[in-house]
């Protein structure tokens, strides 16, 4: 058992906090689908999606195809609580979803708690993402597509909530900021710009 624990955890790359997500994103190894179910307790359904190519003569051909979460990082909360970030692809009928985790292990691999710190749909332009400005402190952000104030320049709104994690592995919900409204379209602060009005940038870790 401690065999397979290990080479588990092998599979995440090694971080500090603090960090921004946005500079640090990348293509990450796959679990097996072995792992899924042990790890994370994912089931058979949880590990394919539909996914949707338009053929010859625009016609919409669906197959489905395996989609075991990814291994991003993992640190050390103390002496008995591991954090392990983990990134899965869209679900079934939902291929333009990805979404990302925060999940807390204890040291010999079992599950103690998840919280959705990430995710992006495609068709709506909208997106979520996370900095860790220590190791037990996470600020989601949650970017969306806002046209109410298009005329006075404003495309999108952003606000964050605030959680933090405690000594045994919860994940607590502190507080949320107001409503920013910002210059470009979502998706555009899905990737780090260090010269714009994106909240985030106050994060120079």
């Amino acid at each position: 058992m401690q065999t397979k624990v290990f080479k588990f955890l092998e599979r995440f790359e090694t971080v500090q906090p603090p960090l921004v997500y946005k500079k640090i994103a990348k293509r990450i190894p796959k679990m097996t689908k072995e792992e899924a179910f042990r790890f994370l307790h994912k089931d058979e359904k949880d590990l394919i999606r539909i996914v949707e190519d338009i053929g010859e003569d625009e016609v919409i051909e669906s197959y489905i195809e395996e989609s075991p979460p990814g291994c991003g990082f993992k640190y050390r909360l103390n002496d008995s609580i591991l954090v392990l970030f983990t990134r899965e692809g869209g679900q079934q009928g939902y291929i333009d979803t990805s979404r990302v985790f925060l999940n807390t292990f204890k040291m010999n691999g079992e599950l103690i708690s998840k919280c959705l710190v990430g995710e992006v749909f495609d068709s709506e332009f909208d997106w979520v993402t996370f900095a860790l400005p220590s190791k037990e402190k996470i600020r989601i952000f949650y970017y969306k597509s806002d046209y109410t104030r298009e005329d006075e320049g404003f495309f999108s709104t952003v606000y964050h909530i605030n959680y933090i994690i405690t000594d045994d592995g919860k994940f607590i919900e502190k507080d949320k900021s107001d409503i920013t409204y910002l210059k470009n379209r979502a998706i555009w602060y899905s990737t780090y710009e260090p010269n714009s009005d994106d909240p985030m940038n106050e994060y120079d870790f």
